[in-house]
């Protein structure tokens, strides 16, 4: 019984670390970084083999709990390593209706870069801001969004690539050193 359960533990151990892997590779890959994917695919595909001889050799359901639990943890610990690491670019659209130039003026004064966009809303003329930040910068953008103007129309969205423009400094280097 002691064997059965540690050989479990040890599926489950080896399923948390190849999905949360793969959790990674998938994000990379959707980043285009298809170097850091493939490295990340290799060693993924390798614990996930070792994980199903495990199970092969000698099936009980213990096993097949350890297997399911720890594709279940990997997605979970691989999600939050993920936000942890917080890679990549997004680009934040605000839209604001009264107070888009005090909005614009207080986001460069925090040394973002944006540009200001006229549209028409629903029911008025409006202003849209374009922010273009390393995705790190994203709860700080929302607190100054939210401070100055509580009923802005906001949206993020990650981003593959971003050339040019203006990025906070520091911004733009991490940026380019991660292109290479």
């Amino acid at each position: 019984m002691t064997a059965m359960f540690f050989g479990a533990l040890i599926i489950f151990c080896l399923r948390v670390l190849d999905v949360s892997i793969g959790t990674l590779r998938v994000l990379f890959v959707m980043r285009g970084k298809k170097w850091v994917a493939a490295g990340l695919g290799l060693c993924e595909s390798g614990i996930f083999i070792t994980a199903m001889a495990q199970v092969v050799k000698d099936m009980s359901p213990m096993k097949m709990v350890g297997y399911a639990m720890g594709y279940a943890a990997g997605i979970l610990v691989g999600i939050t390593i993920e936000q942890w690491i917080a890679a990549g670019q997004v680009t934040v659209r605000v839209v604001s209706r009264t107070k888009s130039v005090e909005l614009r003026d207080r986001l460069r004064a925090e040394g973002y870069g944006l540009t200001s966009v006229r549209g028409e809303g629903r029911e008025q003329e409006v202003h849209i801001l374009f922010i273009v930040s390393q995705r790190k910068s994203t709860d700080t953008i929302l607190r100054l969004v939210d401070e100055v103007d509580p009923q802005a129309f906001v949206t993020v969205d990650a981003i593959s690539q971003a050339i040019g423009g203006y990025m906070r400094p520091g911004a733009l280097q991490s940026a380019m050193a991660v292109k290479k």
